[in-house]
């Protein structure tokens, strides 16, 4: 009899400690933080402990109880189960959750690859990507987005709760620890380092360095167009775009220069040329809403973008008679819906055709976007066709006005690839690239020469 009562009590003992084991491990979690606590001044201690109670009741929330039923199960299975069965489910279950938890209120688009951090009230379109546990994506829109480690962003007023919001446009970075000060816009193609403050706009000066420096923010207009890193941007989306060819639901146009980013870029130009103009060209520094533009800065950004420019013209004229166009549909200014570039004009159609019933359904919304998309090329050439003749002064598209654009582009190209070359060479002196892999590079670049004169429409 006694031995019987003792098994039972070794049974129940162990019983308790097999299935208690997490709520031990919280006790003596919890008592060496009452130590702490009491070796730690309260205005030294108050952050940490803040942040530890909003995560565990997070985490608590977020796995569901399912490890006090892991620990169960997989000590007394059911009939038919494995533990490693059980601890997938379980494992599965709460990450999901948690993933619900961390990405409250967001949309996320084809492409995008959000394994780690967090992403609340977050519009994620084509190709937006953050690997690192540390970084937020809050309040904003993004595209084509690559998030460095610890982004975070500012979207709260102090009394007034979140209501600010802001928008990186396609291409955008954000190198490790940048922080920015909603409501912000950023132009395409822009890379974000440092506390940016006084609510940035760049909308008007795409392909840019935003770099905060202590309490002075500089502004390093089209810088990024000759980096190896926008080269190897461009060139990579395309290659990553997965989906099946019958099943892409969303519209992605890769076009890197298009009247939507071109569009930006003459209005870049004219800032800086009316900047230099106003204050002379032989000041040290210009002023561009709370930013700082260095006259050597300025000056390299009106050659970049002028530079673009030309590529871009050259490149139409490869994909496109230089006739005049069938439609006039396309010649004002262009935007970009979450990957869809598009002329404003035709979206306003859109929300038009809603507001009237004409499309009704998302099947309706989605025909119209392809529909558009189809007609993209006579839609760039409306636009194009204006955007030579008014940067060369001409009149018409003559041949002999056609190889003057075909002559600039061939130029202005080997330009960039000369300045992306300077770029690799720089990252190669550093010492972080292998020889073999930065003449591999160099020999990509040079195999560029032989789409100069390749044309693309028959």
């Amino acid at each position: 009899m006694s031995e019987n009562k003792k098994s039972a009590g070794e049974s129940f003992a162990g019983n308790v400690m097999k299935y208690s084991v997490a709520t031990y491990l919280g006790f003596a979690i919890t008592g060496l933080a009452l130590i702490v606590k009491g070796l730690l001044p309260a205005e030294v201690l108050g952050a940490p402990v803040t942040f530890m109670t909003y995560t565990a009741t997070l985490m608590n929330i977020g796995i569901l109880g399912l490890d006090q039923a892991l620990l169960r199960f997989y000590h007394e299975p059911p009939a038919g189960a494995e533990p490693r069965q059980l601890f997938a489910a379980c494992t599965r279950i709460s990450a999901a959750f948690m993933m619900l938890l961390g990405a409250a209120g967001s949309v996320f688009f084809a492409n995008s690859y959000m394994s780690n951090g967090e992403a609340c009230a977050a519009f994620c379109g084509p190709f937006t990507a953050s690997h690192h546990k540390s970084s937020l994506l809050i309040g904003g829109q993004f595209s084509f987005y690559n998030a460095g480690s610890a982004t975070n962003f500012s979207n709260h007023a102090y009394k007034m709760g979140p209501m600010h919001y802001g928008t990186l446009e396609r291409g955008s970075k954000t190198a490790s620890g940048a922080y920015i000060l909603m409501p912000a816009h950023i132009g395409a193609f822009s890379v974000c380092f440092g506390k940016l403050m006084y609510h940035p706009d760049t909308r008007s000066l795409p392909f840019s360095y935003l770099i905060a420096y202590n309490d002075v923010m500089y502004l390093v207009p089209g810088r990024n167009l000759t980096t190896v890193g926008l080269y190897r941007d461009i060139r990579k989306w395309p290659k990553r775009d997965k989906r099946p060819a019958g099943a892409r639901k969303s519209v992605v146009n890769f076009d890197w220069l298009s009247p939507f980013t071109v569009g930006e870029i003459l209005r870049g130009k004219k800032i800086l040329e009316d900047l230099r103009e106003a204050s002379g060209e032989d000041v040290s520094t210009y002023n561009y809403h709370e930013y700082v533009i260095k006259n050597s800065s300025l000056r390299k950004g009106i050659k970049y973008y002028d530079i673009a420019l030309r590529i871009y013209m050259g490149a139409v004229l490869k994909r496109h008679a230089p006739v005049e166009p069938t439609t006039t549909v396309g010649t004002g200014p262009w935007t970009d819906i979450s990957g869809l570039l598009l002329p404003v004009s035709e979206e306003q159609r859109i929300i038009d055709d809603i507001i009237s019933g004409e499309i009704e359904t998302t099947h309706d919304l989605i025909e119209r976007f392809e529909e558009i998309n189809a007609n993209y090329s006579e839609y760039r050439w409306a636009w194009s066709y204006r955007m030579i003749l008014d940067y060369y002064g001409f009149t018409s598209l003559t041949e002999e006005n056609v190889e003057r654009v075909k002559s600039d582009y061939i130029t202005a190209r080997r330009a960039w690839i000369a300045e992306i070359k300077k770029d690799a060479a720089k990252e190669y002196r550093l010492g972080d690239v292998e020889e073999e892999v930065f003449r591999n590079f160099n020999d990509q670049l040079d195999k560029e020469v032989d789409f100069e004169n390749q044309k693309l429409y028959m």
